[in-house]
């Protein structure tokens, strides 16, 4: 399993056309074969900040993602809206499970 994580700030007047690509990239690639989740978030400390999880079954898949037409237009959009530093981290998950239980 593949865990992405990622942390982009944006311009404050562009907030709302980063949120309306967000949601167009999120229930796009949740119809990804190996999609198994796709999320962004604002941060409830930082309302410039975007927060990104996703979660893939696959290294496969997630390369297949990376070539997908709406990965190219997010990108886009990202880059017109990008006020500093975006960061993401890819973690190689073996096991996950409930927290509590």
């Amino acid at each position: 399993m593949i865990i992405i994580s990622g942390r982009v700030r944006v311009h404050a007047d562009k907030l709302p056309a980063a949120v309306e690509a967000a949601a167009t990239m999120a229930a796009t690639s949740r119809g990804e074969t190996g999609c198994d989740a796709y999320d962004f978030g604002i941060d409830v400390e930082d309302g410039s900040v975007v927060r990104i999880f996703e979660q893939w079954a696959s290294p496969e898949a997630l390369e297949a993602h990376f070539a997908t037409e709406h990965f190219a237009s997010f990108g886009a959009v990202i880059l017109d809206v990008l006020d500093g530093d975006a960061t993401f981290t890819r973690y190689e998950v073996s096991e996950a499970g409930p927290l509590f239980g």
